[in-house]
């Protein structure tokens, strides 16, 4: 028979060995791989991660127009891409982004700038008020 402390011993380190291997994998970081600050308007415009394992993460973006929530689109070769909605593509200026993690802050900006400058612009001028009906009048 095997005295008592050989056999708090072995159940001590039974525990110790059962701790060590349900140790949780520590993940990858979230890195961004798009470079791109600046995009055209009505391009496709999407950002991509590596590190990401799922797909619960969503990428909260706003802009001057509103705010919205996007859910990632693409995921291969371990690599995640959000790709942003006509709405927010076609409008130029700053878009401001995060994704929503419990634990990695990762947040950025990128600027939408137009595609070109008008070659002409057309004006007309006429009178100062128009008759829209009745007693309601328009002004320019």
């Amino acid at each position: 028979m095997m005295p008592i402390k050989y056999i708090y011993f072995l159940l001590l380190n039974s525990l110790i060995l059962s701790l060590n291997t349900s140790v949780k994998k520590v993940n990858e970081p979230i890195i961004l791989l798009t470079t791109t600050k600046e995009f055209k308007a009505g391009n496709k415009i999407y950002l991509s991660f590596s590190g990401i394992e799922n797909d619960s993460i969503k990428l909260y973006c706003s802009n001057s127009y509103g705010s919205t929530i996007l859910t990632s689109s693409k995921t291969k070769n371990n690599q995640t891409q959000y790709i942003f909605p006509e709405y927010i593509s076609n409008k130029i200026g700053i878009v401001n982004w995060k994704l929503l993690t419990n634990d990695k802050k990762l947040s950025g900006k990128f600027t939408i700038t137009r595609k070109k400058q008008p070659v002409s612009l057309e004006t007309y001028l006429g009178p100062p008020s128009i008759e829209a009906g009745g007693k309601d009048y328009a002004m320019m």
